[in-house]
């Protein structure tokens, strides 16, 4: 099922021109508006004098780490290697979770607990992020599904506690 998926999201971009160039520009992009996005709350944060700002720290750091352990215990191979699938200038590394949706949807859920309106935006973007990845042949859709619930499980912990 994995693999039908991944196939299916993947030939869209073969099939069509436009999706390809979107779904491209989306990976190039996504990475530096979360990170734009994050250092923008955590500027507005400090200013404020908001007692969250540790908790918005940490949240996205403590994911990352647990990311690194899981890819280490997993060592899942990425798609586009696995079968042999043309994709350009990737660094070969592991792809089970996938840390563009971890990260993606932990700083979406951290700004949702500042600003859920905003939050809710930056979520759709996590999800259109994840997408994206598999449309460029870097995951399995159970990455990207993995990805976002460890993402959005650090965010709510991070905050709850």
């Amino acid at each position: 099922m994995d693999k039908l998926i991944f196939l299916e999201l993947y030939n869209l971009s073969k099939k069509n021109r436009s999706i390809k160039y979107i779904n491209d520009s989306i990976v190039k992009l996504s990475s530096k508006f979360f990170f734009t996005i994050y250092v923008f709350f955590c500027v507005i944060l400090v200013f404020e004098g908001n007692s969250k700002v540790i908790n918005f720290l940490l949240s996205p750091l403590f994911l990352l780490i647990t990311n690194i352990c899981l890819r280490k215990i997993f060592k899942r191979i990425r798609p586009y290697e696995k079968m042999n699938l043309h994709t350009s200038n990737i660094k070969k590394s592991f792809s089970f979770p996938s840390n563009h949706a971890a990260c993606s949807s932990v700083i979406a859920t951290v700004c949702f607990f500042i600003n859920p309106y905003f939050g809710i935006i930056l979520i759709i973007c996590s999800f259109i992020t994840g997408i994206s990845r598999i449309i460029s042949g870097l995951h399995y859709p159970s990455d990207i599904f993995v990805g976002w619930l460890v993402g959005f499980l650090f965010g709510f912990i991070g905050f709850t506690l």
